[in-house]
């Protein structure tokens, strides 16, 4: 695969990021090229040869946060643990999506509020899309009874839904007590054999 540019490497990234500072002020609906390009400090051919609009550039920050989220997680688990403990691996992976948000602050608190519908709809499609990365790891050691498509939207669903909890919440949570709620969650799915058919070596765990 051959190399980007360094120049278009530097450019995208400090358009990215303006949308991530842009974000913590404005809905996304509400920005502008115009504003992106001044505060990436990029002027708009630059952004034109790149994105063909606001929404491809979006699209292009929520793939680099899946990346980042999926292979944090990546390093912060036992390699084998999605063969051994798929519930480990999940809620692990869960706590690593929570914490690169968190940390790069790429969604501002009125995102949780849905003030913003296609901010909303582009972070869930991209945690859909970590969650689906996640079971076909999963899958290479277990069955998935309806196949990857109607369990990524089931768990999709169900686990996004317990990350905006904590994501949003105005209540501040203990990190152990947060990854041992998504343990929980992700044991007793497992657990039920409705989605998922555990080896034995897993089930037994």
């Amino acid at each position: 695969m051959k190399k980007e540019d360094l120049r278009i490497t530097k450019s995208k990234t400090a358009l990215r990021q303006a949308v991530a500072n842009l974000l913590t002020k404005k809905g996304f609906s509400l920005l502008t090229v115009k504003e992106i390009c001044q505060e990436a400090d990029v002027n708009r051919m630059t952004f034109y040869k790149h994105y063909a609009d606001k929404y491809q550039l979006l699209e292009d920050c929520l793939q680099q946060v899946r990346n980042e989220m999926y292979n944090k997680c990546l390093q912060s688990i036992e390699p084998n643990s999605a063969d051994d403990n798929p519930a480990l691996f999940c809620a692990s992976y869960m706590m690593s999506v929570q914490k690169v948000f968190t940390a790069c602050k790429k969604i501002p608190l009125e995102y949780a509020q849905y003030s913003d519908s296609q901010l909303l709809s582009a972070l869930h499609n991209s945690l859909k899309e970590g969650i689906r990365q996640m079971l076909l790891e999963i899958s290479k050691y277990h069955s998935l009874v309806y196949g990857i498509d109607m369990t990524t939207t089931v768990l999709s669903g169900a686990a996004t839904g317990v990350l905006y909890d904590n994501l949003f919440s105005h209540t501040e949570h203990d990190s152990t007590e947060i990854f041992n709620r998504m343990l929980s969650f992700f044991k007793r799915f497992f657990d039920s054999g409705l989605l998922v058919i555990l080896d034995k070596k897993a089930s037994n765990q």
